[in-house]
């Protein structure tokens, strides 16, 4: 039985090494897209975010230790939505791009990229996996604009032909 709202938002992961100066922090589960060579949305369910305030604090507290590097994690981060908040962002999506999904209101990954950046200005952040249909312009200029955050996109690209 998957889980419709379990993000993990309290549960706090162990460092095995202390000393270590990146450190990942998982934002998200799960995924919605469905794509036709993917398990993700069978095996880890429909996507759900954590609060936005569980993530920046996790990210203080990491820079408070002395990590230097952060990953965003999620199998799609910049489909990040956190309904938790009052405050609503609808979501953008790319030139070209279409959704058959309804959008939900919340904060978005812009806006989470945006204080996590803000709230540790001297640590390198970076995130993965991105998907190309959820990735706006002012995300690229929030990229430019924060010398914080590395001016690196990670997208995975698979497909089933093999000339591709």
């Amino acid at each position: 039985m998957l889980s419709m709202d379990e993000t993990y938002a309290d549960i706090a992961p162990v460092r095995i090494d202390p000393h270590k100066r990146s450190a990942f922090i998982s934002i998200m589960r799960g995924c919605n897209n469905m794509c036709s060579f993917c398990i993700v949305p069978f095996t880890r369910g429909r996507e759900r975010s954590r609060p936005v305030n569980s993530i920046v604090e996790e990210a203080r507290q990491l820079a408070d230790q002395g990590v230097r590097e952060i990953t965003l994690l999620g199998q799609n981060v910049n489909s990040y939505c956190d309904e938790t908040t009052t405050t609503l962002s609808q979501p953008i999506l790319s030139t070209g791009f279409s959704s058959t999904c309804k959008p939900k209101p919340g904060l978005r990954f812009i806006d989470l990229l945006d204080q996590v950046s803000s709230s540790v200005p001297q640590t390198r952040i970076r995130f993965t996996s991105p998907h190309p249909k959820e990735f706006p312009d002012p995300l690229l200029y929030l990229m430019r604009d924060r010398s914080n955050i590395c001016k690196q996109i990670h997208l995975p690209v698979q497909s089933g032909s093999t000339p591709v």
